[in-house]
């Protein structure tokens, strides 16, 4: 494998577990809290309490699963600031050569309508995948999925020409793109928070009205 996608991998994996981590230990705490207070206004009953501990256990869950949604986006940040079109070069250039080399003009029709791009590189992966670094096939649907949606919200106007891909110009403009796309963000995380606080309360209401 390149040592050149291979070294970012290594480095980057630190910031992945770090997020994982951080939305983990956030998670503990959070249900921890939650399941000390509902143990202390809930009605005496093993029933209760464990109705409890199941619904902060699930939480955690999905506070982890918070920190991997982040961590694959960190990893793909940094990889997108740091490396520029490696990334670009590594998943969506390899399908492009692939897929042109078999059908020229086939990766124009896809970029045409939205979602055939992401489907097109999912179907890649199943037929060439070896052709890509195997830690990048995951996030290389990530990012796959992502320039999809923003080429048909607004991709550069000089990747087409009468009919003909032109490859640089769409790497230059996915490299910038995707800078700002994958800065991770909060929003599972505080869904999940908001989801276990709406569970406690419900919890409290039913067995109190009980």
């Amino acid at each position: 494998m390149n040592m050149d996608v291979v070294k970012p991998l290594l480095g980057n994996g630190v910031h992945y577990l770090a997020e994982v981590a951080k939305c983990g230990a956030a998670g503990v705490l959070l249900s921890g809290a939650v399941l000390l207070v509902l143990v202390m206004v809930l009605p005496a009953g093993a029933g209760l309490t464990l109705l409890a501990m199941a619904g902060c256990l699930v939480a955690l869950v999905f506070y982890v699963l918070a920190g991997h949604q982040r961590g694959v986006m960190r990893v793909l940040a940094n990889l997108t600031d740091a490396h520029g079109g490696l990334l670009f070069d590594q998943t969506v250039g390899r399908f492009i050569r692939t897929a042109e080399s078999k059908r020229p003009g086939s990766v124009v029709q896809l970029l045409g309508t939205p979602g055939k791009l992401a489907a097109g590189f999912r179907q890649f992966l199943g037929d060439d995948g070896s052709v890509i670094p195997r830690p990048l096939r995951r996030l290389g649907v990530h990012y796959v999925d992502k320039l999809d949606r923003s080429f048909a919200e607004a991709g550069p106007s000089d990747a087409v020409v009468n009919g003909q891909l032109r490859e640089e110009p769409l790497r230059a403009w996915a490299v910038q793109r995707m800078a700002e796309q994958v800065e991770p963000e909060w929003t599972i995380f505080t869904l999940v928070a908001a989801a276990q606080g709406v569970f406690a309360v419900a919890l409290w209401w039913w067995a109190t009205r009980a």
